[in-house]
């Protein structure tokens, strides 16, 4: 018999993201709009006007808002502010959020090999229910077919699945020494 333990949930991307901009918001003042559309001139222009609206409209409401246009609303605030947010990975800065999680889902199940959906649901039982299986399966779907899958369980597989690899990488390192 399988147990399941209760799963910690954390934020959305988006409401991370959110989270964020309020942050770096709030540090330049009422003038953020202004700061960003002199220091990027995108902000000037229609299309710019828009994402803002929708960023702020999605602060409010968090149905609203798209989250690739959250985050680049976000990351050109923070660089205004001279916030770091982490490291910058070669060649990815122009895809977007799903597209970035599925390369690294992509990576992680070629580096789990054929049995990935196993190991996974070996190191997180989770992965054993109905809507563990579920979402393993959605996620396989947005690689293969270009399914619709959710970014948030796109990360959540991909984040499950750089565990058990990094669980076996600490597992082959102390039987090394």
């Amino acid at each position: 018999m399988i147990t399941v333990q209760k799963r910690e949930r954390s934020l959305a991307i988006k409401d991370r993201l959110l989270a964020r901009f309020v942050i770096a918001r709030n540090h330049i003042g009422k003038s953020w709009r202004q700061s960003l559309a002199r220091t990027h001139h995108f902000y000037g222009t229609h299309e710019g006007q828009a994402y803002l609206v929708s960023v702020v409209q999605a602060v409010s409401d968090k149905s609203r808002g798209h989250v690739d246009r959250i985050e680049r609303v976000t990351l050109d605030l923070e660089e205004i502010v001279g916030i770091k947010s982490g490291p910058e990975v070669p060649g990815q800065k122009d895809l977007l959020i799903k597209e970035r999680l599925l390369h690294r889902f992509v990576i992680a199940r070629k580096s789990l090999g054929r049995n990935w959906r196993q190991f996974l649901a070996m190191h997180d039982p989770f992965f054993y229910t109905k809507r563990g299986v579920d979402m393993m399966t959605s996620v396989c779907q947005a690689v293969t077919a270009r399914k619709k899958s959710r970014v948030d369980k796109i990360e959540q597989v991909t984040l499950a699945m750089e565990k058990v690899i990094d669980a076996n990488l600490q597992q082959i390192t102390k039987n090394a020494s």
